[in-house]
């Protein structure tokens, strides 16, 4: 058993860099697989039959992995934030607001989908940030509000914040905080589980649709 975590780690770091050198299918298989190894970790310590050098090891690589994930994922914030000015000094220099037509209204969502996309650790727009979008989009306030609220019931979160965190915002967000950010290891495989979920989730609803 030690020994096949031992060498399983070993394949991870090499299949994580040949992964991100592959696409999004090859990193969302890699993810699947490094879940599994994780959970088979975490049983393993659970029952005490890892020992410090195979321990030690296996946060080693995670940690290395976590570092260039973390580098990756900050290069990828970085572009976003840097596309959603340029799309926002598009919009207002070529009056998008005004457009009525059914492709004005798809890069009407589209502005809530890509704030989102950026933010789904903590999902919740502030005021000022749903007063743009709704003003951008020439979106009733109402309906941006119903859209974030819809939109948090899609990607999961609800079922996070009351399966895991007693329905409580703050916690489901620092939760998230963890996961996401500082790359901590939670001690509840399912919800480590569930977070990778709704991330993947966020791609396909909030991501890929809108380019």
């Amino acid at each position: 058993m030690l020994s096949s975590l031992h060498q399983r780690f070993t394949r991870a770091e090499s299949a994580f860099l040949d992964a991100l050198a592959s696409g999004v299918d090859a990193i969302t298989s890699f993810e699947n697989e490094y879940s599994l190894l994780c959970n088979d970790l975490q049983s393993a310590c659970a029952e005490g039959s890892v020992d410090p050098e195979t321990a030690k090891y296996a946060y080693t690589v995670s940690s290395r992995i976590a570092h260039v994930a973390g580098s990756f994922r900050h290069f990828n914030d970085s572009c976003n934030e840097l596309t959603s000015q340029v799309t926002d000094a598009y919009s207002k220099n070529h009056d998008l607001v005004n457009e009525k037509s059914s492709a004005s209204s798809r890069r009407d969502v589209s502005l809530a989908a890509h704030w989102l996309a950026c933010n789904y650790r903590n999902p919740y727009p502030s005021n000022a940030v749903r007063d743009r979008i709704s003003q951008q989009a020439s979106w009733n306030r109402k309906d941006v509000d119903a859209w974030f609220t819809d939109a948090r019931r899609r990607m999961g979160w609800n079922d996070i914040k009351k399966h895991f965190c007693s329905n409580k915002r703050a916690g489901a967000v620092q939760k998230a905080s963890e996961f996401f950010e500082s790359h901590q290891c939670l001690s509840n495989p399912a919800l480590e589980s569930a977070f990778t979920q709704m991330s993947r989730r966020v791609h396909e609803l909030f991501v890929e649709p809108f380019g």
